[in-house]
């Protein structure tokens, strides 16, 4: 977190949001607490987090609690200033990366759990995208380690999928292939490289546990309607 105020702090003087962005952002943050003036401006009481809302500007005055900062950072992320467009097509090396992944973290801890799953998903395919972007091969294995370390958390995350939440089963097995078939992509530049082969494998666990899931819910979904039938002859 201190690093990602750090960088917001950077961009200051770059950064510029939209009229209609900053304009819901502020109507959001008052109708929270109750408002009081201030040297002419507005104080909107977040918990232990406060924001001024002043002549167009956003500033963070921060208290024990990072929680309310964290959603505004959020907010600023999904702003789409030019700015932060440069930082979400960032690579690693580039200047505005770790301010991309820093604030990737902050919607990962701010997720719910039926939102999680596909989160992790979407980041991984980021991180797919990335490494096929790099040219430099010494670059490319941490970011196929950060795919693996990605897959094995959706692997874990899958035994939370609902029973009979086909869509999200038939989602992330369609993810999976795509994963899969980029990651062999990858090895076809690398050749046989231990890290992107550690990948795939965990891809193809993933795919395997996603199979089992998808015939253990087609069994229940036959079964109750055994039943179901059965319940209409007895009628």
């Amino acid at each position: 977190m201190k690093e990602l105020f750090t960088q917001l702090k950077s961009l200051k003087s770059k950064t510029a949001p939209r009229e209609e962005w900053k304009k819901e952002t502020r109507k959001s943050l008052l109708s929270l607490r109750p408002t009081s003036e201030a040297s002419g401006s507005r104080w909107a009481v977040l918990g232990s987090a406060r924001v001024l809302l002043g002549d167009g500007v956003l500033v963070l005055n921060l208290g024990k609690s990072a929680l309310m900062v964290a959603l505004v950072c959020v907010a600023f992320w999904e702003s789409g200033s030019a700015t932060v467009n440069v930082a979400k097509n960032s690579l690693p090396g580039d200047n505005l990366y770790s301010l991309k992944r820093a604030l990737e973290d902050t919607k990962l801890r701010l997720a719910s759990q039926d939102d999680l799953l596909r989160l992790k998903v979407s980041l991984v395919e980021e991180r797919l995208r990335e490494a096929s972007t790099i040219e430099d091969h010494s670059k490319i294995r941490p970011v196929l380690e950060e795919i693996k370390k990605g897959v094995d958390s959706i692997g874990i995350q899958i035994a939370g999928i609902k029973k009979g939440d086909t869509e999200t089963v038939a989602l992330v097995n369609q993810k999976a292939e795509e994963l899969g078939k980029g990651l062999n992509e990858i090895k076809g530049k690398l050749g046989e490289d231990f890290v992107v082969q550690a990948a795939i494998t965990s891809v193809e666990q993933v795919s395997i546990q996603l199979s089992q899931l998808k015939e253990k819910n087609d069994q229940e979904e036959e079964q109750s309607k055994k039943e179901e039938a059965v319940v209409e002859e007895v009628k």
